[in-house]
This record gives structure tokens, sequence and C-alpha cells, in this order.
């Protein structure tokens, strides 16, 4: 109710027509009780044709000017409907897209899933239909006012019945609340399940986890089950007391009402037109007492969406450079889990000079991943800096800096659209020369030949149905593609065969000749082995830096990681 208000506010020029509309919708719906009431006193006492006639003839005209306005009255609603839905949904949508990436990790997938789909109980609950039927409310008083001039106890007696439909809307409205709030909550566990159960089959398979997701799936759908029956328990007794309220508003304004007649105090035709005043004043009433559980789903959902909407975005503005040359470096570099008291590193420094490369080194879990989004700007350190070209990254525009690095992540995930699109996702302006350069120096040519639609082709499950070695080159194509001065490459061969990872090397080689910027996380011996400088992440909390050339020199070759990097 309070969304509806507020939606009202947005438009006061909109909205003072649709008050108009109804006014006149609801002006104009008198002229059937009139037509009746007409109709028994007038001609069936004279039965004179010509009255008939003239009676026809102007509740006909009166129907079909209701029939304009309600049209009219409609689309203004939905006027006021359109635009806050879809500010809505692009919000929720775009929160999703540029939320910063360690805020929205906090949201669990089921979560995020439910607050999309949430914008759908908002939009049916608040839609052009429903609009009107809130603002119908106050009309109810028309109808009540018009049966007060035929009788006003029996007028009395349907403003009981009203008040009472609407205390009744308005405790279902407040009851389903709590029962609605844990559908969703349901929704979003089930969700949960539903992704576990088709985005990783092969390991509900291999670990013979079928059993526990099915029991899981068990007992969501028992809950889900027992919350349904509680809102479709309360949904069906709000019909029943509506079917009830009606036939006891006609009983009693037809009981009382005869009496009346009896004693010569009221004609038949404002009897009979009483009754339908009533009936209509209860039934604009029902219709909003049937809104409370759209009501308490759509609260629900704009709870959550507002939650999504709370998450810290990333900046839209900030730094730029006219050119970035490839020089990084880390200040005092450190970054923990809020969850986990040691750090994964600590006061890394390093100064690498444009065209350098580094080789970033060691096991599961040492941060290497860490390191590489770090660079990114896909998270934030939880100490010291990383400068860019002597600019601070947490200072440059984040659009403006991931232009300039060309990024493999270790798990590369692609948007469902086509190969090319996916190609070109950071530089769209690409063009054919280049993304083809790509495809070849990674070795895909004969993929993109052989794939039917070719570029054109699209890529499912954020490309989870491609085999990794052809998901890792495909993502190595995409980072080559955005042909920035900072090579970022996590894992580059790994899960590649020898074919593909002889690309990788001819990859690497190519851009260091280019005097790119480049730093690998990698375990790969063929790397680590031919590499002048090599970052160790297995050393705790420092890390070190290995010195090949200074080794072959006869110079101190490992320290902690505090010095530049060159060529």
């Amino acid at each position: 109710m309070v969304e509806v208000l507020k939606r009202l506010g947005t438009r006061p020029g909109v909205t003072t027509e649709l008050m108009i509309a109804t006014l006149f919708t609801n002006l104009l719906a008198l002229a059937s009780p009139l037509f009746v009431i007409q109709v028994l006193n007038r001609y069936v006492t004279f039965g004179v044709d010509a009255t008939l006639r003239t009676l026809v003839f102007g509740v006909l005209i009166a129907i079909v000017l209701e029939f304009g306005f309600r049209e009219i009255r409609m689309r203004l609603a939905q006027g006021l409907a359109i635009k806050p839905d879809e500010a809505l949904a692009l919000a929720v949508f775009g929160t999703l897209t540029a939320a910063k990436s360690s805020a929205l990790e906090q949201v669990p997938p089921g979560v995020r899933r439910q607050a999309i789909n949430g914008v759908d109980a908002i939009q049916q609950a608040y839609n052009g239909p429903n609009i009107g039927t809130v603002v119908d409310v106050p009309f109810a008083l028309l109808f009540l006012g018009a049966l007060y001039f035929l009788s006003p106890v029996l007028a009395l007696i349907a403003s009981g019945f009203v008040l009472a439909m609407l205390a009744l809307g308005m405790i279902a409205m407040y009851t389903n609340r709590k029962p609605v709030a844990e559908m969703q909550q349901a929704a979003a566990r089930g969700n949960m399940l539903i992704g576990s159960a088709i985005d990783a089959s092969d390991t509900v398979r291999a670990f013979n986890a079928g059993n526990y997701l099915r029991q899981a799936w068990l007992q969501h759908i028992r809950h889900a089950h027992t919350l349904f029956h509680k809102v479709a328990t309360s949904r069906g007794m709000m019909q029943s007391l509506n079917q009830t309220f009606v036939a006891l508003t006609t009983v009693a304004i037809i009981g009382v009402g005869s009496t009346y007649v009896v004693a010569a105090e009221l004609d038949t035709g404002a009897l009979i037109g009483s009754n339908i005043l009533a009936a209509r004043a209860l039934m604009t009433v029902s219709r909003y007492a049937f809104l409370g559980e759209s009501f308490a789903k759509a609260r629900q959902s704009m709870g959550m969406a507002q939650q999504i909407g709370r998450l810290p975005m990333e900046a839209k503005e900030g730094a730029a450079l006219a050119e970035y040359q490839g020089r990084i470096s880390f200040q005092d570099l450190a970054f923990g889990y809020p969850d986990n008291q040691t750090p994964i590193f600590e006061s890394l420094t390093v100064d690498l000079e444009p065209g350098a490369v580094l080789i970033v080194t060691g096991g599961n879990g040492t941060g290497k991943t860490t390191l590489a989004r770090l660079i990114v700007g896909l998270i934030e350190p939880t100490r010291g800096r990383i400068l860019v070209d002597g600019l601070e990254l947490q200072q440059v525009a984040p659009e403006w800096w991931r232009t300039r690095v060309s990024y493999l992540p270790q798990e590369p995930t692609f948007l469902n659209v086509s190969i090319m699109d996916n190609l070109k996702t950071a530089k769209p302006d690409a063009d054919d020369g280049a993304v083809n350069a790509a495809i070849n120096m990674v070795g895909l040519r004969r993929y993109i030949s052989e794939t039917k639609d070719g570029f054109d082709a699209i890529i499912e499950k954020s490309g989870g149905d491609l085999a990794l070695g052809i998901r890792r080159r495909l993502a190595l194509a995409r980072a080559l593609i955005t042909n920035g001065n900072l090579i970022v490459l996590d894992e580059p061969t790994g899960g590649l065969d020898a074919e593909g990872c002889q690309a990788v090397y001819k990859v690497m080689n190519q851009l260091s000749t280019q005097g790119k910027t480049i730093i690998a996380c990698s375990h790969d011996p063929k790397i680590v082995n031919v590499a002048k400088f090599v970052l160790d992440l297995n050393h705790k909390p420092v890390p070190i830096l290995v010195n090949r050339t200074a080794q072959e020199e006869g110079q101190q070759s490992v320290a902690p990681a505090t010095g530049a990097v060159g060529v």
C-alpha cells in the first residue's frame, strides 16, 4: 500500500488524471442501479414503452462511457507502474553487474537469483489493474452515499459489511507477511539446491551426493508445502468470507428493506437498487482485500532488492592516464580475509618496470589468484597500495583500468552470448583482424572453423559445457583482444594439453617481445624455470623475490619481496 502511494506521488499530473478518470468511472457505474430503480418504479408501474426505450438507451450510453473511462484509467495506472518497475529491475540487475566483487560474494547466489526473480512479484503486485483497485477503494463511499439517499438504515448495514471486509483484508495483509517472507527464503534455498544439481552434476555423481541432495530437496519441498498451505488457507478463507459477506449483505438488505417496502416507506425499485449499490461497494473493497498476498510478496521482494541495492558499488569515475606505460608497483601490500586472523601475505613491495616479466608461484591457497584479482581491481588490499604509472589503483576509474589490463582468470567464465560478443567484451570496437589474430595465436582456428555457426555460435551455461582447454584458450584470446600493456595470467597452462601449453608459451614470448608487462601466476616448470624474476608466495607471511639474473652473476638471489623488477 505504501509503495502504491509512493508511485502515485512520483507523477502528480498523471495521478490527478487517474483520479478524475476513476471518479467518472464510478459515477457512470451508478447508471445500472438507477436504471433498475427507474424501470421497476416507472415502466413496470405505468407500462410506457417510450420510457423503457429512453432508459435502455441512456444506460447503454453510460456503460459505453464507463468502459472508455476504465480504459483511460488503465492506461494511466499502467504508466505509473512501468517506469518504477523498469527502474527497479535495472537497479537490481545493475547492482549485480557493478557492485564490488568482495561485497557481492558475501551474498549467497540463491539470494541474488531470488532478488532478480522478486522483481516479477513487485511488478505483478503494483501493476495497472492493482493500482486501479487501490484508487477505487475511496469511491466505495460514492455507492454508500447513493444508498444513503435511498435508505439511511440500509446504507448503515452495507457500511458495516464494507468496513468488516476492509478490516479483514488489512488483517490478512499483515498475517501473510511472515509466511510469504519464509516462502521467499525457502525459494532462495531451493534455487541453491537446483543450482547444485545442475551446475555440479559430475560432483553429485562422483561423490554419491545424490542421496544427500534428494533428502535436502524433500525437506525443502515439505517446508515449502507447509508455507504454501498457510498462505493458500488464508487465501481460501478470504474467498469464503467474501462470498459469505456478499450473501449476508444481500440477506440483510433484502430482509430489512422488505419490511420498509411493506410499511410503504420504500418502493421495490429502491430496494433492488439498494442491493446493487451495496454489492458494488462491497465488491470494490473485496478486490482490495485480495491484494494482501501480492502486496506481502512484493514487500518481501522489495526488501531483498533493497538489500542488494545497499551493496557498495564500484566507482564510476576516477583518475585516468592518456596512455598507460605498463609500470606497476606493490607498496607494503597485504591481504587477509575477514574470517582469518592470519593474512595470506603481507609486506609485499615490488616495483615492475614497463616490459618486466614476473612469475608468481606457490601452492594452492597461497594467494596467487588473490594477487591477480588485486591487480585487476576486483578486490581491495587489507593494507598497502598498488600504483599504476604512479597512480594509486583504488583512485583509478575501474572501467578505464580494465581496458589497460589483459586478464586471464584461473576459472574463466563467459556471457551467454555469441563467441564473437564474448571475445569483444572488453573491447567492443575491436576489428575482425584483431579477433582473427588472437584466435590464431591461441590455436583455435580449427575449433572455430569446425563449430556450427562459427563466431556466431552461442555459448551456454557460462561456458560450462565447453572443454576446459577450449574454455581457457577462448579466455586467453579474449584477454589478447583487450590489448592491454599489462598482462595478468592466472594459471595460463592449467588444464591444457601439450598443444595448448605450446600455444601459451608462444603467446607469452610474443607479448614479452612487444614490451608488455607480464605477471603470470603459475607453477608450470617450463614457465617458472625460465623466468628471471619469481615471486614465491609459499614463503609466509612475507613473500620472497627470486632474482635468477643476480644468482647467475653471483649476487644475492633470494630476498624478501622488496625491490625492482626490470625487463
